[in-house]
């Protein structure tokens, strides 16, 4: 073996480079990242490397992407990048990233990507949607119909988050699809106002979703979201894992996500220049969407490479679909940073609640909390290691001080 590579790029969200064997081009080369000298994965270097490509080289394999950001701990975080034959460092192979509360604000204070302001250019007037071309969801709605049928839904609820200009619900309508009630959030009032004026009926509804409270009804067998996950900083869980909670049981998810590779492996993300809005753009790679939906309780039945348009170059914009089951078993997945952004479903839906406002639901789901918490901490209490322990000072005084204490800061009764 003669191995061969460089380490590109060092940041929260992404160590990219390339790595080759110049003996046996055809190989794939495995490189490994660790982190305080603890292996923490092993990935292909498989993915072509548009620089080459553009040189006009046949095969312009060998790029390897890799997201840290989950790996990453509060402090020092001294990474090394090794040929995994060799454990040698590549080029350029080593890097500290240090992560702590500001490191958002240093993030977003980079240079944006070159490439994301050759892909915006152009994209002025709120008719074309992206890139300066209008979107359709025909294909959206094509690739979801070869795993969901959309006519055999058991209660016929739809939801949407960021229905934009309407591209999926058109396109939905537009195939022939019925459907007994969508409610597509979205955080524009005045978007929320045309849509209204546009798509609204008795079976379909535009609400803030800022706002929202009771207004999404419980066990909604679909969920579709286009153009919007990929905003959500740091990512998609949190968001994710709310709308798990206003699922039915097998119902399903339908989500895309920018795609930058055919084989689906870049794996990075960018802050827009600021005259551009300056939004966050995450880049999953297949396998991260695979393994995040997995661990949020869905069952992924199928992943799709989707084009909506083309480009302001003729380009076909591509991205990726990805349509999951509800199987409702989530897992518990920390997630280190979260802005408001996330929060848009960030209370659990609940028809019985009185939640007219925001604020009255802050206070129901903080009731719901406190009470559970409470009702935890008698069953440890009543049957718990600690049982023997509490019986022997039940009766003092400072105990019964402390339970009435408790008992009024977490419940406001009792």
């Amino acid at each position: 073996m003669r191995l061969d590579g460089h380490v590109d790029r060092f940041t929260m969200f992404s160590i990219h480079g390339w790595a080759a064997d110049r003996e046996h081009p055809g190989r794939t080369v495995g490189v490994e990242i660790v982190r305080n000298d603890r292996l923490v994965a092993v990935v292909p270097a498989r993915g072509v490397r548009a620089d080459l490509l553009n040189a006009g080289v046949v095969d312009a394999r060998g790029a390897f992407w890799f997201n840290p950001f989950e790996s990453l701990e509060y402090g020092e975080n001294r990474f090394e990048v090794r040929f995994a034959d060799t454990r040698a460092l590549l080029p350029n192979g080593t890097s500290t990233l240090y992560y702590d509360t500001h490191s958002a604000a240093r993030f977003a204070a980079e240079d944006p990507m070159t490439r994301s302001k050759e892909r915006w250019q152009g994209a002025e007037s709120e008719a074309s949607l992206t890139w300066g071309s209008v979107m359709t969801g025909d294909t959206f709605i094509g690739a979801l119909g070869a795993h969901v049928d959309l006519g055999t839904l058991r209660q016929g609820r739809i939801l949407e988050v960021g229905p934009g200009y309407g591209r999926l619900l058109a396109s939905l309508r537009a195939a022939g699809h019925t459907y007994r009630s969508y409610t597509g959030l979205d955080l524009s009032g005045d978007r929320v106002q045309k849509l209204s004026e546009r798509f609204g009926d008795e079976h379909t509804r535009f609400v803030r979703g800022d706002a929202m409270t009771d207004q999404v009804e419980a066990e909604c067998d679909l969920f579709v979201c286009s153009a919007t996950f990929e905003h959500l900083y740091p990512s998609f869980v949190r968001t994710l894992q709310n709308v798990q909670r206003q699922l039915a049981l097998g119902a399903w998810a339908c989500v895309d996500f920018v795609q930058l590779d055919p084989e689906m492996l870049v794996s990075e993300a960018w802050f827009e220049a600021k005259d551009r809005g300056g939004a966050f753009v995450r880049v999953y790679a297949r396998a991260e969407l695979e393994r995040l939906f997995t661990a949020c309780g869905f069952e992924v039945a199928g992943v799709a490479s989707v084009s909506p348009g083309r480009g302001p170059g003729g380009e076909s914009i591509e991205r990726i679909l990805v349509c999951a089951r509800n199987r409702g078993i989530p897992e518990t997945i920390e997630v280190p940073l979260v802005s408001p952004a996330i929060e848009l479903f960030a209370l659990p839906v609940d028809e019985r609640d009185d939640a007219g406002t925001l604020k009255k639901a802050l206070r129901a789901h903080a009731r719901r909390q406190a009470f559970r918490l409470w009702r935890l901490l008698q069953r440890l209490r009543n049957t718990g290691p600690i049982k023997p322990a509490v019986d022997r000072v039940r009766h003092l005084p400072a105990y019964q001080a402390l339970k009435r204490h408790v008992s009024t800061r977490l419940l406001g009764h009792r």
